[in-house]
């Protein structure tokens, strides 16, 4: 993917997914033929992509979020071997996202910079899902928030941090208090309460095999849900807590039994009423009956699963996140930014919260009877930016 071709047109730079796994790698090749040759090698679940080479050929820029924010990175290279001649070096850039390097003839780098700060905000509803207040920002300092996980109650909120690393917080609702749940380099990600409460499930790659599905439970270690050679990502728990539909590498959603030891859990692709596997949908919500499941498919377009029937119904509204509330009726849903209610019956949808002019929701989650919403608010902006290494 994205090939680069070298300044002397002698080799091609270029990023890969290794065979059987998600780890990005990136590789050069020459361009007349030959064998190509390891440039970066990715770690677990590091984003690797956009190799550019430098001017004079002697370096290969790219960017990467090994550090934990996407950033510029380079390697020093031999453009006629293509052996590689030092460890990658990061490129200080002051902005907390940075990729897409492009380089002059005098070696000054062009690059797309964002800057963004997303914060969790609180919003009640009365029982026809109609606003009642103003929104109200819930006080965490200068952490940048990528999702959160109200527990049934509403008593408790975990939530997922992006920015200073991306660690999870649990907070008490009432108070405000909060507790660490983890501090360290690695990445956690989507913490979501099983239904119970007393359990939290997220996707990390703190095995240090890619992501694998999490459980933390209060005075207990972290203990490890799925071992597989693919990614795990955004596991959701089922009503009763026995059982994970998450997605491996993109594709699915699988069905993990938790009933079973570690080594001889296995993922079971959701089938339809002739046996066949649906169509790819990204699984974000359990109806609480335990009977359907919610999520959206590769164009964007609500679905929603029958475990009684093995149906897959695709509706005709567009939206992401879609969650259910306790009536087993009603979903909501994020879509341009504004947070949405459907009716599933009646196939009814309508705007119920708009995000301030210069904002947007990003993520949400709700108490089961939609009284209490928090809501990820992102504003950002992105531009280029120019800097001459000396």
């Amino acid at each position: 993917v994205q090939p680069s071709w070298s300044p002397d047109g002698r080799r091609i730079a270029y990023w890969r997914v290794r065979a059987g796994s998600a780890q990005r790698e990136i590789w050069t090749l020459p361009a007349a033929g030959g064998e190509p040759e390891l440039a970066v090698a990715g770690k677990a679940a590091e984003l690797l992509w956009c190799p550019v080479w430098s001017p004079e050929g002697r370096h290969l820029y790219f960017a990467a979020d090994r550090s934990g924010a996407m950033g510029l990175w380079r390697v020093r290279i031999d453009a006629r071997s293509g052996a590689v001649r030092s460890e990658p070096q990061q490129i200080l850039v002051p902005a907390t996202w940075s990729a897409l390097p492009s380089l002059s003839a005098d070696g000054r780098i062009a690059f797309v910079r964002q800057e963004e700060r997303s914060r969790l905000v609180r919003a009640t509803f009365d029982p026809a899902l109609d606003p009642t207040g103003s929104l109200r920002e819930l006080p965490l300092g200068a952490r940048s928030v990528g999702s959160a996980h109200v527990s049934a109650d509403g008593r408790w909120l975990v939530y997922a941090t992006t920015q200073p690393q991306e660690d999870l917080f649990l907070m008490d609702t009432a108070s405000l208090r909060e507790e660490r749940l983890t501090d360290d380099a690695v990445r956690d990600r989507v913490p979501r309460w099983s239904a119970p409460g007393r359990r939290i499930v997220f996707y990390s790659e703190r095995g240090g095999e890619g992501y694998e599905a999490w459980v933390w439970r209060r005075g207990a270690p972290l203990e490890r849900l799925t071992a597989f050679p693919e990614k795990v990502l955004e596991p959701v728990v089922s009503p009763d807590g026995t059982l994970l539909a998450a997605s491996l590498d993109f594709h699915g959603p699988f069905l993990i039994d938790l009933r079973k030891p570690l080594t001889e859990r296995a993922a079971r692709p959701l089938q339809t009423a002739g046996g066949a596997t649906p169509p790819p949908f990204g699984a974000t919500s359990w109806s609480p009956d335990g009977r359907h499941l919610a999520g959206f498919d590769e164009q964007g377009r609500i679905v929603l699963y029958s475990f009684a029937t093995r149906r897959l119904d695709v509706l005709a509204e567009r939206g992401t996140l879609a969650t259910w509330l306790g009536d087993n009726r009603t979903l909501l849903f994020l879509r341009g930014g504004a947070l949405w209610a459907l009716d599933t019956a009646t196939r009814r949808a309508r705007e119920v919260l708009t995000p301030p002019a210069d904002a947007a929701f990003s993520w949400f989650t709700t108490t089961p009877d939609g009284r209490d919403v928090f809501l990820v608010q992102r504003r950002g902006e992105a531009d280029l930016g120019m800097l001459t290494l000396r």
